[in-house]
């Protein structure tokens, strides 16, 4: 979801399901289930909220009855802290990752134009 502001504020919620016939458990290594990077149009990552957030140190296990769903979001994040003071405005594609079970799954979440006022 792209918020409708200046600068512009994104926020991705991602839904985890189970779709097999018996209970699951997935473990995420820290308290940052989800986080977000975001890509230049040559598909080159210039940001990446991992590497700028402290996440708890706690395992996160989830245990998912058959059918089950949860969802998780980011939060709310602005233009202004994607873009920093090095990145110029564009249009940027945007991904969140999750951390499951030792793995990295990323999902696309679309294209957003990032701007922010510049003194």
């Amino acid at each position: 979801a792209i918020a409708e502001s200046f600068p512009v504020q994104i926020g991705v919620t991602v839904q985890v399901g189970n779709e097999s016939g018996t209970s699951q458990s997935v473990v995420f290594p820290d308290g940052c289930v989800l986080l977000m990077r975001a890509y230049d149009s040559r598909n080159n990552l210039v940001w990446d909220f991992g590497h700028l957030v402290d996440c708890t140190q706690s395992l996160v296990e989830v245990d998912l009855s058959p059918g089950e769903t949860r969802q998780f979001q980011t939060g709310l994040i602005s233009a202004a802290t994607i873009l920093g003071e090095s990145l110029p405005d564009g249009e940027y594609r945007i991904a969140v990752y999750l951390r499951p079970n030792g793995q990295t799954v990323e999902l696309d979440a679309g294209v957003a134009d990032l701007a922010v006022p510049r003194g």
